[in-house]
């Protein structure tokens, strides 16, 4: 599955891209399940995330690798994080973050491909 989420911002894309923080991460973070972030190294390639998801007694732990980063031609910034360690049933994840520039600031989006196992009696 692919999902494509874009939010317009009023600043520029450095800007932006340096706002990508632990804090932001842990304001972030939905109510549920409830999330406890391990490690936030940051959004440069090598860099490594772990979050660690709780549903009552249940956890699981989610790494992720930042295995891109940089400028393109137009200015836009960018950073890529792919799962190493992923909760069932995600199989695979990779989510490209890109901050373009416009006219009054920036718009953030997320270009996320998610694959979970097929359904049950699916030919995939």
């Amino acid at each position: 599955m692919h999902l494509l989420l874009c939010f317009p911002v009023a600043q520029p894309p450095d800007q932006v891209l340096a706002g990508f923080t632990r804090e932001l991460f842990v304001t972030l973070a939905p109510p549920f399940p409830k999330l406890h972030l391990i490690r936030y190294d940051g959004s440069t390639t090598g860099d490594t995330v772990i979050i660690e998801l709780q549903a009552g007694p249940k956890r699981w732990r989610w790494t992720s690798l930042i295995t891109d980063n940089g400028t393109l031609p137009d200015g836009t910034r960018y950073f890529v994080d792919e799962g190493q360690l992923l909760p069932a049933p995600l199989r695979q994840w990779r989510h490209r973050h890109l901050i373009a520039p416009r006219r009054a600031g920036a718009v953030s989006s997320s270009r996320i491909l998610r694959l979970a196992p097929a359904a049950a009696g699916s030919m995939c």
